[in-house]
């Protein structure tokens, strides 16, 4: 006997919920991380929208100087620097710490850019990137020229 349409349905329908939730329990047990001197910013938008709400996608061509901005959502640690307690030369300790097989003892230089923030890039320098289902570009912290903060 051949299943009422109603009833299929209603189990595709249960079947895809299944799913979402799945995926959405493996979503929430991933975190981002993002290394060194790096910041991961939200794009900015692509398109503009007409007063009557008609999109208007960007026609225009590139421009390499073009600056563009984006909100900031995670700042990586910051520059990474050998910390040697030695007289050695920070290279030394570096290589010395490499050949022996040992972690390296380093220590970050944090960046002024905190998670909030709007930032200012050339639109070349990021690298376009889908994360957890969200598009985020990843902006090295020299690529960055201005930032805009609120004031608190």
């Amino acid at each position: 006997m051949k299943e009422h349409p109603i009833h299929e349905t209603n189990r595709l329908c249960k079947k895809i919920m299944e799913e979402l939730k799945r995926k959405e329990n493996i979503l929430n047990e991933q975190e981002i991380v993002v290394f060194e001197a790096n910041i991961l910013v939200s794009p900015p938008p692509s398109e503009q929208k007409s007063s009557g709400g008609i999109i208007m996608p960007e026609i225009k061509e590139d421009e390499p100087n073009e600056l563009v901005s984006g909100d900031v959502r995670q700042v990586g640690p910051g520059f990474m620097v050998p910390n040697s307690t030695d007289n050695s030369s920070d290279i030394d300790a570096i290589i010395k710490s490499v050949e022996s097989n040992e972690k390296a003892s380093v220590k970050h230089i944090p960046m002024n850019i905190e998670v909030g923030d709007r930032v200012y890039y050339y639109k070349q320098a990021g690298d376009k990137i889908e994360l957890l289902g969200e598009k985020y570009i990843i902006v090295p912290y020299g690529s960055i020229k201005v930032l805009l903060r609120q004031k608190v």
